[in-house]
C-alpha cells in the first residue's frame, strides 16, 4: 500500500501480485490490483482484475464506482456494459469485416453511430460531478438513465 500511495503504481503491482501468489483468493488484493491498473490507464489488466475482485467475494460496489483510483476504468466506453453484465468482462465480438480503406474516409458516420459517443460523453460528465461531490449518487442513476432511455 505504500508503494502505492507514494505513486508507484508499477511497484504496487508487484508486491500485490508476490501476495497474490499466497493469497489467490483474497478480493482485497484483486482490488489493489485493479486499482494499480487503473491508474496507469491499463484498462484490459483494470478490467480482469476487478472482475476477479468481484468473483471472489468483493461487494463493495459503491466502492467501485466512487474510489478515486478506479476513475480511468469508469471512464472507459466499456465499464457499463463490464457493470451490466454482473461486473463480469464480456466476450469479444467476433470481428467484423474491415472495410476497405480506400472508402474508411469517404464516409461519415450517420446520425445514429454519433449518439452513442453523446450519451457516453455525457454520463462521463455526469461521473465527473459525482466524483466532485455536486450530485449524488441517486441524481447521477437517475439522470443516467434519462440518458439511456433517450
Amino acid at each position: 500500500m505504500e508503494k502505492f500511495r507514494s505513486g508507484d503504481f508499477l511497484g504496487a503491482i508487484e508486491a500485490f501480485s508476490q501476495v497474490l501468489e499466497e493469497e489467490i483468493d483474497s478480493p482485497a488484493v484483486n482490488f489493489n490490483l485493479a486499482c494499480c491498473y487503473s491508474m496507469l490507464h491499463d484498462a484490459p489488466s483494470g478490467f480482469e482484475y476487478l472482475e476477479k475482485a468481484v468473483v471472489r467475494g468483493f461487494s463493495d460496489y459503491n466502492r467501485i464506482h466512487q474510489h478515486a483510483a478506479l476513475h480511468f476504468l469508469r471512464s472507459q466506453p466499456g465499464f457499463a456494459a463490464f457493470v451490466a453484465n454482473g461486473y463480469k468482462r464480456t466476450k469479444p465480438a467476433a470481428p467484423a469485416e474491415t472495410p476497405p480503406k480506400d472508402t474508411l474516409l469517404d464516409s461519415t458516420p450517420s446520425k445514429e453511430a454519433q449518439q452513442p459517443n453523446q450519451v457516453i460523453d455525457e454520463i462521463f460528465h455526469l461521473g465527473e460531478l459525482m466524483e466532485k461531490g455536486l450530485l449524488s449518487e441517486e441524481e447521477f442513476q437517475r439522470e443516467k438513465k434519462k440518458l439511456l432511455s433517450e
